[in-house]
């Protein structure tokens, strides 16, 4: 029988981490955080959430862990860096990735995570901010199917579409990358009919009337004043140039050729600048 996950780790308490922590401790589960800007914790211990001082002492805590953090390098550091997570004496627990890196990462943590007695869940997210606080975000997974089963409590406190994309951890990475490029698209299109329609005397208002109920409608379109033209070069608009900059190392790998994508990911920042507030 699959053990009950009753209490989990969260690290990385940034913007979409502390909605998606405070949902998983509504779910009844009980929330162990760790953050290096340990100020955040003043945002969630009223919920009842406590924060850790160490990795260590949260994983020791923990029947399973999940990291939020933003990159490649720091995903390495919170699990292998000292006092991370594989360095506490609790052992084979899940770590579930929430964060978006590449397919070719996701493999040789795998490995890594399994040498060192854990065992790898992947599951990035989509769905924004605005998701995460109402938690209802996507979660695209990729692992073992009884792993993943074990986490379904997790998933649910904190996502409304938990979709399994294969047994490999790397699945639910490649999809999330999938979407990212189509979500960066999105925002290049619906940025430069902004700028046309401004030149034109249309109001943004307007535009982003018809859109959402035309042809050219998208989530973009729909989240354009909630989430979107709230996006910046240092967060999130930065965070999606990485993922394209993912895309394009591996379709280039591939000899797969994605010009639109090549594209948004040379103009989204100054794209995004350009567009009439």
């Amino acid at each position: 029988m699959s053990k009950v996950i009753k209490n989990v780790g969260f690290i990385g308490l940034g913007e979409m981490g502390v909605p998606m922590a405070i949902n998983l401790q509504k779910s009844g589960i009980q929330v162990y955080a760790f953050d290096l800007n340990t100020a955040v914790y003043d945002k969630v211990t009223p919920n009842g959430i406590i924060g850790c001082a160490s990795i260590v002492e949260m994983t020791e805590q923990s029947d399973a862990v999940i990291t939020m953090v933003r990159n490649t390098a720091q995903t390495e550091s919170v699990i292998f860096g000292e006092n991370g997570i594989s360095s506490a004496q609790r052992k084979n627990i899940p770590i579930i990735i929430m964060s978006t890196l590449s397919p070719d990462t996701m493999h040789t943590l795998q490995q890594r995570v399994e040498e060192a007695d854990f065992q790898l869940v992947d599951a990035p997210v989509s769905g924004s901010l605005t998701g995460a606080i109402a938690a209802t975000l996507t979660i695209m997974l990729g692992g073992k199917t009884e792993l993943l089963e074990q986490c379904a409590d997790v998933f649910s406190a904190m996502g409304k579409n938990i979709i399994h994309f294969g047994e490999q951890c790397g699945a639910g990475q490649a999809a999330k990358l999938t979407n990212n490029l189509v979500l960066a698209n999105n925002i290049m299109g619906c940025a430069e009919a902004l700028k046309f329609g401004h030149k034109h005397n249309i109001s943004q208002e307007n535009i982003l009337k018809l859109l959402s109920v035309s042809t050219g409608g998208s989530w973009v379109v729909d989240h354009w004043n909630s989430d979107v033209s709230n996006y910046k070069p240092e967060a999130t608009l930065g965070i999606i140039k990485k993922d394209l900059t993912a895309v394009l190392a591996d379709a280039e790998s591939t000899q797969l050729n994605l010009p639109f994508t090549e594209l948004s990911k040379e103009l989204l920042f100054e794209t995004m600048q350009d567009v009439e507030q």
